[in-house]
């Protein structure tokens, strides 16, 4: 007994292939399109997927940090002589309103915003003290990205750095 395929192959495919042949050119380049298409999103999400959140510094929480320094500077400046510190509020600001949210409530900023107030020595970088009141304030600061405005400022005629730093 032989095998005949022609029989076979004649039984399984149509003899007249006419015009209902597959479109092989558009289903290739809508294939080739479509697998484009899911390789470029992949790839456009990969880098937000691996890479840490760290939520970036926007221009409203530098704007609130500016406005933080120039009140804090407005409020503890002598007087009709800006920029120059009234040691005793300025001592009555960091042993009394010390803690984050204190600072919050006096700056106007919202329970969310994290907060640091420091003067310090603009040679040294050392913090400054007034009546042995450390002049620093507020959550340590640490790696994250912060917005920071600083404004110099003299306290019984020494110039110091405030700086506020919000995240």
């Amino acid at each position: 007994m032989s095998f005949n395929t022609n029989r076979v192959l004649r039984r399984v495919l149509p003899q007249n292939l006419g015009d209902e042949r597959g479109q092989a050119l558009q289903d290739y380049a809508l294939g080739i399109g479509i697998f484009i298409v899911s390789v470029a999103i992949v790839l456009s999400f990969i880098p937000s997927i691996l890479a840490p959140f760290n939520a970036p510094i926007d221009d409203s929480v530098t704007a609130r940090a500016d406005r933080s320094a120039d009140r804090l500077t407005y409020s503890l400046s002598e007087e009709r002589q800006p920029n120059i510190l009234n040691t005793s509020d300025t001592e009555y600001l960091f042993e009394n309103l010390g803690s984050s949210e204190n600072l919050r409530e006096y700056l106007g900023l919202s329970a969310t915003t994290k907060i640091n107030v420091t003067i310090h020595d603009p040679a040294t970088d050392e913090i400054a003290t007034v009546n042995s009141v450390r002049l620093a304030a507020g959550q340590p600061y640490g790696d994250t990205p912060i917005a920071a405005s600083s404004r110099i400022v003299l306290i019984e005629d020494q110039p110091y750095r405030l700086t506020v730093r919000l995240w």
